[in-house]
């Protein structure tokens, strides 16, 4: 399964990016996120010195400036335009170049190989992972380009959402108090901050069955929501001058009517769809606004994975089998999230539907480790982030692909991003 999956997922990238010109790939369209160019060598690169590592073969000094180049850490994505980057030609050559000599290395690892990377296919899993959490920041870059209309694949249940979509006002369930394992099994590749599993107490909340919808959204802005401090924090408030959002990223009006540009394609506003590209803070204001909060992150996992009656986590909402389209908006079909209620076999023990895709959802809790946190397999994924101001969001989106959605996957991002596939989840205290 990890071969297919690291195979997949450079289709994946392929089929993205198929129809895009280079000088698009080339370009930077926003400070906040990096030339694809950028991302595409940061793959290749990732892929290669990994499979060296795990292979055991010893690193060329003379991939350094390339190891530094497409370091993450070292260079912030709004000055990554300004770096000696390759032609989008150059990009994909290199792709194909090191994945050619990854399947050599896989098949001939030598004496000093590390067995912990290469066991069931581990570093397998962790490249495809990867792959696919750029292929999203990728898709966040052409969500940000005003005059590309991404041409995307209608998703397989796309037919029948006429039958199944609900406007919202769902309802929401409860989740009884009481201590519940969090985090990430020992089976397959889970990133460092998903583990270890451990127990949490967790007091009884309630939380939404589905995701808040556009029209839901809708009624916080029409109430003038965006201009009432009363539902803001101080550091909501002070972005939302700053900035002087009004609305979602996307959304506009026209002749009283409203209006979203999603991927490059506008349309009347879908009542029934999850609102998306909304910050932490417009998460936050929203939830104060209907007298609610948005859960903690350890709130959300729970309601997606405790099972009262075999006492055991699930992998999944639904179980443990692996997503798929009947069961979840997940696979860059896109361009925007299908509407709530498509997915009913989807839902958690508690009821709650499309936990995983469509939208991520943001939580009140700020991105720490876990207790008995270690970095792997590597320092720099993680730890750096911890205690950054960072929030967590949990669920994964539509642009996610299902390799790396699960109920313990944990994604951060600072309060203010709105680039993301990003809604909410309303919870409250009971």
């Amino acid at each position: 399964m990890a071969l297919r999956q690291w195979q997949e997922s450079r289709e994946a990238t392929e089929r993205i990016l198929t129809n895009l010109p280079d000088a698009l790939l080339e370009s930077q369209h926003s400070p906040l996120m990096s030339p694809m160019v950028w991302d595409l060598g940061h793959i290749a690169n990732f892929e290669e010195q990994w499979i060296d590592a795990a292979t055991g073969v010893l690193r060329d000094p003379s991939r350094a400036q390339a190891d530094h180049l497409f370091e993450a850490t070292a260079h912030p994505r709004s000055e990554r335009l300004a770096l000696d980057l390759p032609t989008a030609t150059g990009a994909w050559e290199s792709l194909r170049q090191v994945r050619a000599a990854s399947e050599q290395k896989l098949a001939r690892p030598t004496t000093n190989h590390q067995e912990e990377l290469l066991e069931n296919g581990l570093v397998l899993e962790m490249l495809a992972q990867h792959e696919a959490q750029h292929q999203e920041t990728m898709l966040q870059s052409i969500g940000l380009m005003n005059d590309l209309a991404w041409q995307s694949t209608p998703h397989p249940a796309r037919q029948s959402v006429a039958q199944k979509a609900t406007p919202g006002h769902s309802g929401m369930t409860l989740v009884p108090g009481g201590s519940y394992r969090v985090g990430a099994s020992t089976e397959g590749f889970a990133y460092d901050n998903e583990k270890p599993a451990h127990r949490r107490e967790i007091e009884g909340f309630a939380i939404a069955l589905a995701p808040t919808s556009n029209a839901e959204y809708l009624g916080f802005l029409e109430a003038g929501g965006y201009e009432n401090p009363q539902f803001w924090s101080s550091a909501g408030v002070e972005w939302r001058e700053a900035s002087r959002i009004r609305a979602p990223l996307g959304w506009r009006q026209i002749g009283g009517e409203w209006f979203t540009t999603a991927m490059g394609h506008e349309r009347p506003l879908a009542p029934c769809e999850p609102v998306i590209h909304i910050s932490y803070f417009e998460a936050e204001a929203y939830a104060r606004f209907v007298g609610k909060r948005l859960p903690t992150e350890f709130e959300w996992e729970v309601a997606a994975s405790a099972d009262l009656e075999t006492g055991e986590p699930r992998t999944y909402p639904w179980g443990q089998l692996p997503p798929s389209p009947e069961l979840a908006d997940l696979g860059q079909y896109g361009p925007h999230p299908l509407p709530n209620g498509t997915f009913p076999e989807g839902r958690s023990f508690f009821g709650c539907e499309q936990m995983l895709g469509g939208v991520w959802e943001w939580t009140s809790s700020e991105f720490l480790p876990y207790p008995g946190f270690r970095a792997f397999p590597y320092e720099r994924y993680s730890a750096v982030h911890f205690d950054q101001g960072y929030r967590v969001l949990r669920g994964g989106s539509w642009a996610t692909r299902p390799v790396a959605a699960r109920n313990s996957f944990r994604n951060w991002d600072l309060p203010e991003r709105r680039q993301i596939f990003a809604g909410l989840r309303l919870a409250a205290d009971v």
